[in-house]
Order: structure tokens, then C-alpha cells, then sequence
């Protein structure tokens, strides 16, 4: 997954990264980060559904540069682990 940014998200779109994060707060209510933030962790709950692979593999996958920022996102989100996740699924 290539890492999104919100200059070349805005660019690719044809507006500024302050109109970008302008139409992000009053059309969706939540910052550009956060919707980031939801999108990786919505995919590695997809991602996880493979047996195979495994949770550090996910983390690298959606974008984390490591485990622990990643377990910290999936938790806030979800209110559990990814770990647990795993074993509960």
C-alpha cells in the first residue's frame, strides 16, 4: 500500500490540501488523519480474515511503520487488539 498524503491526494483531485481538509471536516465530520486512520484499520480487518497472515504482516501492509503504533490504532478504533482479534475470528 503506497503511503497516502494529503498534498498528493489534494493534487491528484485538483485542490489545495486546505480545501481537501475543508471538504473532509464538513461533508465526512472527521480530519483527513482520521479517515486514514479508519480506512487501515477497516483493511487490515479484512486483511485479517486470511489465516496465513499474520498480525505484523497486516500492520506493514495498511501503511504502520510499526506494531506498536499499529496495535495502538486498531485499539482505539476497535477497543481490542489485534491479537485478540485474531484469535476470536
Amino acid at each position: 500500500m503506497h503511503p497516502l498524503q494529503l498534498d498528493s491526494v489534494a493534487q491528484r483531485y485538483g485542490l489545495s490540501g486546505r480545501t481537501l481538509l475543508r471538504l473532509f471536516k464538513d461533508q465526512l465530520g472527521m480530519t483527513f488523519g482520521n479517515y486514514l486512520r479508519v480506512a487501515r484499520i477497516v483493511r487490515a480487518i479484512e486483511l485479517q480474515a486470511d489465516p496465513n497472515v499474520s498480525v505484523t504482516e497486516v500492520a506493514y501492509e495498511v501503511g504502520y511503520n510499526s506494531l506498536s503504533s499499529f496495535s495502538r490504532a486498531f485499539q482505539q478504533l476497535t477497543g481490542g487488539n489485534p491479537r485478540e482479534y485474531l484469535r476470536n475470528r
